[in-house]
């Protein structure tokens, strides 16, 4: 019989065998291997590749493919804006950081560096900073600056595949469609990322395509779209959007937050601030809005198209600068439910949603922010929308009281803002 001891020992040996090797890759080509792509090809499944900071260059640090395996490449440091792979892609000279292709899963990890300067020029090409085809590897805090694609997915392109894209950062990339990230197909989710400046001929921050996509805790902000499309949009799929804000998305008076181009679209918890226009849909959509606020969107707030269907509520709709708080096609419709929609320039209470004032909890009163005009959108204590003050429907709109008589936790706006940012 083996003594406790001994079956000690043997787990903590079995536990050390798991956890794999640990190389070292420096910028400079010292370290244990020579590029990336050289430690990558000597790793086995459960092994740790760990650059150093620095800027890694040139061929074996840029078009890297993990073959499948089940390892994790990771900065040393942690801190990406330490260890970033140059991809110097050019119209003359197309380079990417990674492409997975040979049916990576959740253990294959790409951890804490940046990808920048991934440059994909032709129309049919995909994923400027990374190419995911038929993969879903763990992307987690990395950061995407500045890379091109003439097709899909400036920073990251995901084609049938379920990636984990986490606390991560997408800045300044630039596509065809879906300038931050492209995905098609598959169960993305993408989780605490933030989509900054990214442009778009359709698509500026984000684009799926018959897609099961999962977005939580992210920010959208200030992506540019030629088209309506700015924040992100769902074409034919099935969209959870949980928890989000979409601020200063689009042109004046065009390009929306969110647009919905059928499927089925699902928004709980967010917040729209100075956007092109709110939610737009279109081609049959059906959309459902629980719990969130929009303030200050230069359009019509919320748009639904002929054939579109949408439910909202509990959600606030405010202070629309250039447009109606929510508009629809000849044959579009949309039910509101305990709704607060107030002081938006053409119109609140008027087109399709007139003869819903006053009904099932809607209301049409100052919902009373703190600060509308500089963002800060929590409710004052004698807001009509808090929940102590309309027992009937509880809490409009995605924010809590905030400031007035009621006693409450001293914050600023850019604390509050900070609770969407990736770490």
């Amino acid at each position: 019989m083996m003594r406790p001891f001994g079956i000690l020992l043997v787990v903590l040996l079995l536990a050390s065998a798991s956890r794999g090797a640990i190389y070292g890759v420096e910028a400079d080509g010292s370290g244990e291997f020579p590029t990336i792509q050289a430690a990558i090809d000597a790793a086995t499944d459960g092994d740790v590749i760990e650059l150093g900071d620095g800027v890694f260059r040139g061929d074996g640090n840029r078009d890297l493919t993990y073959r499948g395996k089940a390892i994790t490449v990771r900065s040393r440091g942690g801190a990406p804006e330490g260890c970033v792979i140059d991809c110097e892609g050019s119209v003359s000279e197309p380079h990417r950081g990674f492409h997975f292709h040979s049916g990576e899963g959740p253990g294959t990890v790409l951890a804490g560096v940046t990808i920048a300067n991934g440059h994909m020029p032709a129309a049919s090409n995909e994923g400027g900073g990374i190419y995911c085809y038929y993969g879903s590897p763990t992307i987690r805090e990395c950061v995407f600056l500045d890379n091109r694609v003439g097709g899909r997915g400036g920073g990251v392109q995901s084609s049938g595949g379920s990636p984990a894209i986490v606390r991560c950062r997408f800045v300044g990339n630039q596509a065809h469609m879906g300038g931050g990230i492209f995905c098609w197909g598959g169960r993305p989710t993408v989780h605490e990322c933030v989509f900054e400046q990214n442009t778009g001929l359709s698509g500026g921050g984000m684009w799926s395509l018959g897609s099961q996509l999962r977005v939580t805790d992210c920010v959208f902000r200030g992506n540019l779209s030629g088209s309506s499309v700015a924040g992100m949009i769902n074409v034919n799929g099935v969209a959870r959007i949980t928890g989000c804000l979409f601020e200063g998305n689009g042109d004046y008076g065009s390009g929306a937050g969110v647009t919905c181009w059928g499927g089925e679209t699902t928004i709980e918890d967010c917040t729209f601030y100075d956007n092109g226009t709110g939610v737009k849909m279109e081609d049959a959509a059906v959309v459902t809005i629980r719990r969130s606020t929009f303030c200050r969107n230069r359009g019509t707030t919320v748009r639904v198209g002929n054939g579109c269907h949408a439910t909202i509520e509990s959600t606030i709709v405010a202070f629309t600068t250039t447009g109606y708080g929510v508009s629809c096609g000849e044959t579009g419709t949309v039910t509101l439910l305990c709704c607060d929609v107030y002081g938006n320039l053409f119109g609140d209470w008027a087109l399709c949603i007139a003869d819903q004032y006053g009904i099932n909890g809607n209301i049409c009163a100052d919902p009373l922010f703190c600060d509308a005009w500089s963002g800060d959108l929590l409710l004052d204590s004698a807001s009509p929308c808090a929940a102590e003050n309309n027992p009937a429907c509880g809490r409009i709109g995605a924010w809590d009281v905030g400031c007035g008589a009621t006693p409450a936790e001293a914050t600023t706006w850019g604390a509050i803002k900070a609770l969407y940012r990736a770490e």
